[in-house]
């Protein structure tokens, strides 16, 4: 029988990021806000930026989703997957 690996926390991800990798976690989370700034001061929801939505609750960026699909697995390898 094969052992299962430990799950690994977002939070420990983000302090080896910072800690051990060198992140600038306090520049990033600046930069966002900086981005999210006018979006929040007009109540938005959510706003778009570099291909990424940075969706706000009560004023505050809580996730970043993907704006744009990736094509399909079988697109790529077949070079097909369109016109």
């Amino acid at each position: 029988m094969s052992a299962r690996l430990p799950i690994v926390a977002d939070h420990a991800v983000l302090r080896w990021l910072e800690r051990v990798a060198g992140l600038d976690v306090e520049a990033v989370r600046m930069h966002l806000a900086g981005r999210a700034m006018t979006a929040v001061e007009l109540g938005a929801i959510s706003t778009t930026l570099d291909g990424v939505r940075l969706v706000i609750e009560g004023g505050t960026v809580v996730t970043v989703v993907r704006t744009k699909r990736r094509r399909a697995r079988k697109a790529r390898r077949t070079g097909g997957g369109g016109c």
